[in-house]
């Protein structure tokens, strides 16, 4: 029996690991739309698993239309050369960041730094992960 095609090319794969542009959108049951940037992503390497970063205090609509529709649209784009892919969730979860996560944040941010200054945009000292009450949130 043979191996069915990756849903994903090596390349788009390579590109969406290494840590790019990435919008977040889904909508309500009234087919309203919410958007916003994410903070950061995962991605497992043969694509099985995605994992995006939202910041919670900017993204409350988007979370909530997740969260009742399951459904979203991410767009990983590649600031230097407007390269994208757009993949779509209709069974999407949804959890809070943990400790664990900062590495991948921190690994994300550096990657869209150096995406960024390809485009003209300086680099910023990095700045550390702070814990404000119960929330946890990333610069």
């Amino acid at each position: 029996m043979t191996q069915p095609a990756p849903l994903l090319s090596a390349d788009v794969l390579a590109m969406m690991v290494r840590g790019v542009s990435v919008n977040v959108a889904s909508r309500d049951a009234q087919l309203r739309p919410s958007l916003m940037r994410a903070v950061g992503s995962d991605v497992a390497p043969d694509g099985s698993r995605i994992t995006v970063y939202l910041a919670r205090s900017q993204s409350g609509q988007l979370l909530q239309d997740i969260a009742s529709t399951g459904r979203l649209a991410v767009v990983f784009s590649e600031p230097s050369t407007h390269r994208s892919v757009q993949l779509k969730a209709s069974a999407a979860t949804l959890r809070p960041a943990t400790d664990s996560d900062r590495e991948v944040l921190a690994r994300y941010l550096a990657s869209m730094e150096h995406e960024i200054a390809r485009v003209g945009f300086p680099r910023r000292s990095p700045a550390p992960c702070s814990r404000t009450g119960s929330r946890t949130s990333w610069p």
